[in-house]
């Protein structure tokens, strides 16, 4: 058997082969959650009881048009750096969050998709349960500093397959929290607030 005709053989197995798995791994790529974390943290007020408690709020949108997420776990921490003999460590400490495990995030609200530019700080009428969001009251303006950030990581499982995604999001400086509210739906944006006669408890 001559050597082109190996060659053909070994061709027209390994590429099918390839291509076969190239289009597996992009189907499995999809189908994953789609997750978006915020890419800024409000400083805002949130009503406990009767009292305004100063907190600082992250935001998590489901960016599937076709499938809930569910089993949603967040996790926050403020890291820094450990110096060690031949390197650095990362040292973990965790940041307490409201709401941090949710079971599940609905499928995103197609007309939404355009939010930010066609309908701006308009007043969503229609569902926007794709989208939640989770706050510390915890001081964490004075948790960043030159030598610290922070971590949010959010753990989610797709509704058809199951498969889990991890998304991270670091925070590594004060203009990363903005004095404001998050926008519903399909949007990240900050707007601010008028905040006078709260009963406030820092």
């Amino acid at each position: 058997m001559s050597w082109s005709i190996l060659w053909q053989a070994f061709l027209n197995g390994v590429i099918p082969g390839v291509v076969a798995s190239a289009i597996f791994l992009f189907l499995l790529f999809l189908l994953k959650p789609k997750i978006v974390i915020s890419d800024k943290i409000a400083s805002q007020y949130v009503k406990v009881g009767n009292k305004d408690h100063h907190a600082y709020v992250f935001k998590i949108i489901n960016k599937s048009l076709f499938f809930k997420i569910y089993d949603l776990k967040v996790n926050a921490y403020v890291c820094s750096n450990m110096p060690n003999v031949n390197g650095n460590n990362v040292n973990f400490k965790d940041i307490q969050l409201k709401g941090a495990d949710q079971w599940v995030l609905n499928r995103m609200y197609w007309k939404h998709i355009f939010q930010n530019t066609i309908r701006g700080e308009r007043t969503l009428e229609s569902r926007c349960d794709y989208a939640c969001q989770f706050f510390s009251g915890e001081n964490i303006s004075n948790l960043l500093d030159n030598n610290s950030y922070i971590s949010v990581q959010v753990l989610a499982k797709h509704s058809l397959t199951g498969f889990s995604r991890v998304k991270i999001r670091k925070y590594n400086h004060s203009s990363k929290i903005v004095k404001g509210i998050f926008l519903s739906g399909n949007s990240c944006r900050i707007v601010s607030v008028n905040d006078k006669h709260k009963t406030v408890t820092d």
